[in-house]
C-alpha cells in the first residue's frame, strides 16, 4: 500500500490550519465585567495559548466580528445580555461568518436554551458553574469546535481542488459492494451522469465490460496502481473506451481518474504504451 511521502505532508500542512493551533484568539460576550474577567483569568491558566477579547452587547460584538473577524478563532457568548439574547447573536454570526465556532456559556440553564442553541448552530452549550473548573471544561470545548470548524475547512479546500483539477475523480469504498462515496463534477460529466446519481451506486454501474472491476482489484492486490483503457458505459446507453486510472490508498479506497482530455464529447482517447486494457 501507499505510505505517505513528504510531499504528502506538506501538502496537508498546506491545506490544513491545525499548524495555527497554538494560539486561539476568543471573543467573549459577557455584561458582567466580574465574571468576564475571571473567565479570561480561568482559560489563561489552563491554556496561556489562549486570548481573550471582551464585550458587553450584541451590537459590540458584531461590531468588533466585522473589523476582526479573521483574528477571531472562536466566539464564547452568555444568554442574558443588555441589547439582545445569545441566541440572536448566534444566529448574526451563522448568517454572516457561517463557519465560526460558537459556543454559549451561560446561566441560564434550561433543556429549552439549550434546544434552542443547538438548533440554531451552536458548536457547543455550557452551563456556568461554581469554581475554577469550569474553566477546564470550556478550554477544551472550544479546542474541540476550533480543530473541527479547521478541519471541515482544510475538507473544503481538498475539495474545491478536486473539483478545479479538470479531471474526472471518483472515490470507490473498497468494502462490501465498491461502491461510489465521492465523484466529483467532471467524472461524472464525462460520463453523462449527475455526481448525486453515482454516489452511493455500485462501481460496476459505469462499467461496460462485469469483468472491469474484478480484473482491476485483483491487480491492485498485488501493486499500488492500475492504468489502461476501460470500457465506460454512460448515462445514454453509450459505451466509450477512456483512458482509466486507479490507485488503492492505506485504508483501501479506490481512487478513479479519468483525464478530463479524453471526454467522449471532446476527442478521441489514446491508450498508453505498456498499460493493461479492461474490456
Amino acid at each position: 500500500m501507499a505510505a505517505n511521502t513528504p510531499a504528502d505532508e506538506t501538502a496537508v500542512r498546506a491545506l490544513s490550519d491545525d499548524h495555527d493551533l497554538s494560539s486561539l484568539r476568543v471573543l467573549h460576550v459577557e455584561d458582567q465585567p466580574g465574571f468576564a474577567n475571571l473567565t479570561e483569568t480561568g482559560l489563561a491558566r489552563v491554556d496561556p495559548e489562549i486570548t481573550v477579547d471582551h464585550v458587553e452587547t450584541v451590537a459590540a460584538a458584531v461590531e468588533r466580528l466585522a473589523a476582526d473577524r479573521p483574528a477571531y478563532d472562536c466566539v464564547v457568548s452568555d444568554y442574558d445580555l443588555p441589547d439582545a439574547d445569545g441566541l440572536s447573536l448566534l444566529r448574526t454570526v451563522r448568517d454572516r461568518w457561517p463557519a465560526l465556532p460558537f459556543l454559549l456559556f451561560t446561566g441560564k440553564g434550561s433543556e429549552s436554551v439549550a434546544a434552542d442553541a443547538v438548533a440554531a448552530g451552536a458548536d457547543d452549550y455550557l452551563q456556568k458553574e461554581r469554581g475554577l473548573g469550569q474553566f477546564t471544561v470550556l478550554a477544551h470545548r472550544i479546542g474541540v469546535a476550533v480543530r473541527r470548524a479547521r478541519a471541515d475547512r482544510t475538507l473544503c479546500r481538498a475539495v474545491e481542488a478536486i473539483e478545479a483539477t479538470g479531471e474526472g475523480i471518483g472515490l470507490v469504498d473498497c468494502d462490501g459492494e465498491r461502491s461510489f462515496f465521492y465523484c466529483n463534477s467532471s467524472y461524472a460529466d464525462i460520463l453523462g451522469y449527475e455526481p448525486s446519481t453515482l454516489v452511493d451506486s455500485a462501481w460496476s454501474r459505469v462499467h461496460a465490460a462485469e469483468t472491469v472491476p474484478a480484473t482491476v482489484t485483483e491487480t491492485l492486490s498485488e501493486t499500488d496502481a492500475w492504468s489502461g483503457v476501460t470500457s465506460f458505459a454512460r448515462a445514454d446507453g453509450t459505451t466509450v473506451e477512456l483512458p482509466h486510472r486507479v490507485e488503492r490508498t492505506d485504508d483501501g479506497t479506490l481512487i478513479c481518474t479519468i483525464p478530463r482530455a479524453n471526454d467522449a464529447a471532446g476527442g478521441e482517447p489514446s491508450a498508453r504504451t505498456g498499460e493493461r486494457r479492461a474490456d
